[in-house]
């Protein structure tokens, strides 16, 4: 008796956990909506990545000028203008009943391109001085720096502010590193006689283009009074990178109450000015150009008909540079 009763009770067991088996597998079973909104968002998904939604463009009118003078901006590429248009658009917004400033600075921002023949070879400085045929009243306020043996000399400077006056004293500090980069920096130019502009070259790596040369000015060969004037007078420039290949520059060339012919014959001097940078048979320098008046925040894109008919006539300052060097390696 005792071996069926054992029996009965596997088999009871055996039933009991097959029901447990069952309700486990019944609770465990995953949802099949579940698995369903899954797979549609994996489709979903997979379909964006394969075919992106397109964004409608909008649609502009490429080499097309507005038919009438109101239009919106952003349906038309920039809308470029001859120099005498610049002019006289910026005359109009300058007059008493607007903002009234007849006798503001007008100044071409220009972008540079800096590449030359060799792929990794680039312009590595555009500054100097615009010795303009017709001068203007341009507010600029100059810095110096002046390496002389003359007293006389030193004495004239310190007396209009330069930032260092002397001799032997001024160079020596610049070999001792006691006087800073960020001070050259900020200088706008730096004379020197020829003896000391002789000994300049020893340190032309931390001068570097503001190193006193013939070609650039610098050098006092009759008197300090002569150049500093002629300094004074031109306007100082210079270019601020925005890449290797990239440069940027706002430069004044006359007041919106000069005559135009005045003011045209200074923007012609500019872009040869320029163009004195780039090496010969790698285009042009200047690859845009905009007219601006501060404080108007009107800015007006130049026709290139304006800038880009110059031929040049001799070597470029890059040229220049390196024949410069050539001969104080020999």
């Amino acid at each position: 008796m005792a071996a069926p009763m054992i029996l009965k009770r596997v088999h009871k067991l055996k039933g009991l956990f097959q029901d447990l088996e069952q309700l486990r597998a019944h609770t465990c079973q995953p949802c099949r909506f579940k698995n369903m909104y899954s797979a549609a968002r994996k489709g979903k998904a997979k379909k964006l990545a394969a075919a992106p939604e397109k964004i409608e463009e909008k649609k502009i009118y490429k080499g097309e000028r507005p038919l009438h003078t109101v239009y919106l901006a952003e349906d038309y590429p920039p809308q470029a203008f001859s120099l005498a248009e610049c002019f006289n658009m910026h005359q109009e917004a300058a007059q008493p009943t607007m903002a009234n400033t007849p006798d503001t600075q007008i100044y071409a921002d220009v972008t540079l391109d800096l590449t030359t023949k060799k792929k990794t070879k680039f312009i590595k400085h555009v500054r100097g001085l615009m010795e303009y045929p017709h001068q203007f009243n341009h507010e600029q306020k100059k810095v110096y720096i002046l390496f002389s043996e003359n007293k006389s000399d030193i004495e004239y400077a310190q007396e209009r502010n330069a930032m260092y006056a002397g001799g032997d004293d001024i160079y020596n500090y610049i070999k001792q590193n006691l006087i800073r980069r960020e001070d050259i920096e900020a200088c706008d130019f730096v004379f020197a006689t020829p003896t000391m502009a002789v000994k300049l070259i020893s340190v032309r790596s931390f001068l570097m283009d503001l190193l006193p040369t013939k070609k650039n000015g610098c050098i006092i060969e009759t008197s300090l009074e002569q150049v500093w004037e002629r300094h004074e007078t031109g306007v100082s420039f210079k270019a601020v990178k925005e890449s290797d290949q990239v440069g940027r520059a706002q430069i004044p060339f006359g007041q919106l109450n000069q005559d135009y012919e005045k003011v045209k014959e200074n923007f012609e001097h500019m872009m040869k000015t320029l163009a004195e940078f780039k090496p010969a048979n790698t285009g042009q320098i200047v690859k845009e150009v905009s007219i601006v008046a501060p404080p108007s925040e009107e800015r007006f894109l130049l026709s290139r008909d304006d800038y880009q008919n110059e031929k040049k006539s001799r070597p470029s300052r890059l040229e220049q540079e390196d024949e410069d060097s050539d001969e104080e390696g020999s």
